[in-house]
């Protein structure tokens, strides 16, 4: 009850909630004329993140952004949000409050309301389910419009989570990497930036015929896009946007930075 208390008085109200957090199920309210669109994503402990170098507040922004993303994927404007959480005997209340307060900030950055979930014991590691709910009045941008003679544009750069993920699972950061480029690329695997307000303004902007979300890297995903499309792709590796602190933080590990820009979700 604690805790069900705590998240009514933090979690955004939001617009179209008729009930939210505190009954048996949330009454939303679409505007009329508008799609309904739904995603899910499952997070596991030593599958999507470690504890060892992910605070909980990480864990809570990071399984957000995720579901953020797909509903921006498909040119959509993100709702509502229902969070499943499952921690292990001895998670104190202060972790758990801080993974809420981790969600709750990205949340409130794409004015998403938390309008309900559940809690449970785990018997090994945390485990995070959240679903998030858009809407919008426009066509959903699928994976199958993509045509011959289209241009593949991405947004932002690539690479960035996995030289992240590759100096966090060192235990220590390479010698003569500078701290920006350190944050910058631990940053970007522990609170990946969902590119809500770009898909946003693709959708708007017409022309564009199919988008999907690299959360499981470009090689892995434009494969979807095309086989879902019944197209081909050609990709010159050359002309990935690679950051300055993906390179940085190869050069310090001596590794080659294309094959993560290439295939890093």
């Amino acid at each position: 009850l604690r805790l069900i208390r705590a998240l009514r008085g933090r979690a955004w109200a939001g617009d179209g909630v008729e009930v939210g957090i505190g009954d048996d199920a949330a009454v939303l309210a679409p505007a009329p004329g508008t799609r309904l669109v739904a995603t899910t994503d499952l997070l596991v402990e030593d599958v999507h993140f470690r504890r060892r170098y992910t605070e909980p507040a990480d864990i809570g922004w990071k399984s957000l952004a995720v579901n953020l993303s797909d509903i921006a994927a498909m040119g959509a404007r993100p709702r509502w949000a229902l969070v499943a959480l499952a921690c292990p005997i001895g998670t104190t209340m202060d972790e758990v409050e801080a993974f809420y307060e981790g969600l709750a900030a990205l949340a409130a950055t794409h004015r998403v309301a938390l309008v309900g979930g559940d809690t449970s014991t785990s018997p090994a590691g945390w485990l995070v389910n959240v679903t998030v709910l858009g809407d919008t009045a426009r066509e959903p941008l699928r994976r199958s419009g993509a045509r011959p003679g289209d241009v593949l544009a991405v947004t932002g750069d690539l690479g960035r989570s996995s030289a992240g993920l590759a100096v966090l699972e060192r235990r220590a950061a390479p010698a003569g990497l500078p701290p920006d480029a350190l944050a910058a690329a631990t940053g970007a695997h522990l609170r990946p930036r969902p590119r809500v307000s770009e898909a946003q303004w693709l959708a708007e902007a017409g022309g564009v015929t199919a988008m999907i979300d690299l959360s499981d890297g470009l090689a892995t995903d434009l494969r979807h896009l095309a086989h879902e499309s019944g197209v081909g792709a050609r990709v010159d590796l050359a002309r990935l946007p690679v950051a300055p602190a993906t390179r940085l933080v190869a050069r310090a590990l001596g590794r080659d930075p294309l094959p993560w820009a290439a295939a890093g979700g």
